[in-house]
Order: C-alpha cells, then sequence, then structure tokens
C-alpha cells in the first residue's frame, strides 16, 4: 500500500472523530547595528545589510559540526542519562534512537561510556545535497501556491488565514475549509498541521494534499462532502517553512519547536522560554483563537500514535477516551500494524511539544502521527 493513500484515510477517520469531543516577549534574535555617523549614509546601510546577512547566515539550518548518530540503548540506567543530557533524538525502536549532536554533546556521550554509530557525518553538508533532488516534492514555494489557488477556485468553501511570517520572512498560514467558510459556525472544529520538523517532508506534503482533494472532492465525493458541510477543517500548512527550506529539524534561530511550547516548558532542544519562537507563537495563535475537539500535528521518522502525556509516565485524566479513539483510527487505517500508545513511555519524554500543550492548556484531544518511517520517502510513493 502506498503511504498516501493511507494517509488520505487517516484524514477521514480523523475528521469523523471531531464530533466525539471530551470535555475537557517575543524573544527576537540579537543583531547589533554599528552605524558609522559620518554622513554617509551608503556606508551605513550597506553595514546595516551586511550585518543582518551574517545574521541570517549564521542561524539557518542545522547546528554548526552537528552530526546524526545512532544510538542502541542497553538498559534504563542509559535511556535516564539520555534524557539527562536533554540531546535531540528521535525514536527509531524500542532499543534505538537516532539522535543529532553538536561536537560538545558527542563529547558527553563519549564520557558517558554510550556507544553510537555516526550515520551522518554533517549534516548541514547533507541537507545542502538533498536540496537538489526533491524537485518531485511540494517546495514551501509551491504549498504556498497552491493555497492561494485553491482559495481562488474555491472560494465558498476555502479561506486562507495568515498567521504571521518565520525568521525568514516565509508565511505561516493555514487554510480552513468549511461549507460557510467565512462564518465561525457551531461545528466541531479539528487542526491538522505539519513541518514542525523541516527534514520531515511528508507531513507538510500530506496536509496541501489533504485540503487540495477536499476542495475538489466537494460536491461529488459524498463523504468529502458531508465532512466539509458538518466541519470546520483547518490545515496548517508548514509551521516550520525555514527548516524545510533548509532541509532542517531546527528554526532559523536553532531551535526544535517541539519542544518550545509553554506547557511543562523545561528548555530543550535550544528554546530560550515558553513560546519564544515566532513559528510557536503564529500557531498557537491559530491554536488559541479556535475550539479544535482534536488536534493533529504530522511527522516523519517512523511509524505511531503517540498520545499525551508525553512529559510525564502518568495517563491523562481522559485516557481511556483518547486510546479508544486511536484504536478505532489504527484499525481503520490502511497501515498493516500501527502502534499507539502514550508518548512518554512508546517513543520518549520530552516537553514542550504541541501535543501536550494542546490538550493540556485547550483540552484538545491532541496527538502526534507519525506517518512515514522515512523522513524523505522516495517519491515514486506519492500519488
Amino acid at each position: 500500500m502506498q503511504p498516501f493513500s493511507k494517509f488520505k484515510c487517516l484524514f477521514h477517520n480523523l475528521l469523523q472523530q471531531g464530533q466525539k469531543t471530551l470535555q475537557i516577549i517575543d524573544v527576537n534574535r540579537n543583531l547589533v547595528l554599528l552605524a558609522i555617523l559620518e554622513n554617509d549614509m551608503k556606508t551605513y546601510w550597506l553595514l546595516l545589510i551586511f550585518l543582518f546577512s551574517i545574521s541570517m547566515s549564521y542561524a539557518e539550518g542545522w547546528r554548526p559540526g552537528e552530526k546524526q548518530i545512532l544510538i542502541t540503548i542497553n538498559s534504563q540506567e542509559q535511556a535516564a542519562l539520555i534524557s539527562e543530557l536533554k540531546i535531540n533524538y528521535d525514536v527509531v525502536s524500542e532499543n534505538q534512537i537516532r539522535a543529532y549532536v553538536i561536537p560538545k554533546e558527542l563529547a558527553w556521550l563519549d564520557n558517558s561510556g554510550i556507544a553510537y554509530q555516526v550515520e551522518i557525518e554533517n549534516l548541514k553538508t547533507y541537507s545542502q545535497s538533498m536540496q537538489q533532488i526533491d524537485a518531485t516534492w511540494h517546495s514551501y514555494q509551491d504549498i504556498i501556491n497552491l493555497a492561494d489557488s485553491l482559495e481562488q477556485e474555491f472560494p465558498a468553501i476555502c479561506a486562507k488565514h495568515i498567521f504571521g511570517t518565520s525568521l525568514g520572512g516565509r508565511q505561516l498560514a493555514a487554510l480552513k475549509i468549511s461549507d460557510n467558510v467565512s462564518v465561525d459556525e457551531p461545528e466541531a472544529e479539528v487542526m491538522f498541521d505539519g513541518g514542525i520538523h523541516g527534514d520531515e517532508y511528508p507531513a507538510a506534503e500530506n496536509v496541501i494534499r489533504f485540503a487540495r482533494d477536499l476542495c475538489i472532492g466537494y460536491g461529488t465525493d459524498p463523504d468529502i462532502t458531508y465532512l466539509v458541510d458538518n466541519r470546520e477543517i483547518w490545515l496548517y500548512l508548514m509551521v516550520n517553512p525555514d527548516g524545510r527550506v533548509s532541509v532542517s529539524r531546527y528554526n532559523n534561530n536553532g531551535v526544535d519547536l517541539n519542544r518550545d511550547w509553554p506547557y511543562m516548558w523545561d528548555g530543550i532542544g535550544g528554546s530560550t522560554g515558553p513560546c519564544s519562537q515566532v513559528e510557536s507563537k503564529a500557531l498557537r495563535e491559530c491554536m488559541y483563537n479556535n475550539q479544535f475537539v482534536v488536534h493533529t500535528t504530522y511527522h516523519a521518522g517512523t511509524e505511531k500514535i503517540s498520545l499525551p502525556w508525553s512529559y510525564r509516565p502518568d495517563q491523562p485524566h481522559d485516557w481511556n477516551h483518547i486510546y479508544h479513539l486511536a484504536g478505532i483510527y489504527s484499525s481503520s487505517s490502511l497501515y498493516p500494524n500501527l502502534t499507539y500508545a502514550q508518548g512518554y513511555g512508546s517513543m520518549y519524554p520530552i516537553n514542550g511539544s504541541t501535543k501536550d500543550s494542546n490538550y493540556g492548556i485547550m483540552g484538545s484531544i491532541s496527538w502526534s502521527m507519525e506517518i512515514s518511517y522515512e523522513k524523505m520517502p522516495p517519491t515514486i510513493t506519492i500519488i
């Protein structure tokens, strides 16, 4: 089964679940502007431009010297130590993680005695090479152009909302798809976002393709027509567009945006404070000015439904409801074995995630959907 066939089925199931409601100082980059006040305005402006360009080029993409490594965890003590080191990582399997480390973090691991295998020696160089082979994926600009065309061609059901711009000046936008799209109706509101980690290509790709399918299928496909008529569907196009352009996990400040959210924030992933990044603030504005009963955030790197909590091992108050809905979703998807479990134990403990924040603060059924084992699967799988 090709991945995007499965994705379409997953979207439909999540929208159906929308009716099952549970009762439930901007930190700017430091840029020192030195003015040479000698009545030479040309020199002054050239210096400003020069300093700004240095700031931008220094911040974009992976951190200097960052490597991708594979760690096999052999004991609970090792797992606890890795958690204490607060390095960035994804889960590969029950006893393996893929970590992203700079030289000083690698030195911590060396001193701890934990063995690892270097998979990618220089992530920045690797990402630059990957930019040359991703032409069949929708780029950032392709996604914006397609979103604009959907709004233009289907104005009765599709409206674009811009919540700001990224550090790199790129749009932070969402599409709202619903009948009477300009009206806030008493219908279940559901939210999908993708691309919070810019190197996880299927996430944002999934969102824009779903938006296209909803618009094209409205009025001809009975299931799509029912859902658009009875839901307010929000599709946040790309949480981290700068990371997508640079093929990086991070935003242009080197921050993992899925560690930057306020609920139980603890400063991992480079975050300097709760919702410290402009991209986090924009997504928060979308979240907190609506009433989403289900929030789905898409990722790639494994295939799993990760449920709250991720910051602690205790089950949330609404665990039975959330677990039941995840089971329905998994069994009706086209994945052969889509597992679902609490994020803390089944994947890894993290603080400051969008999932925990939207459940903990807003009461949304909020979960992470890991939809592909590969972060950039072969484009032949796109249908």
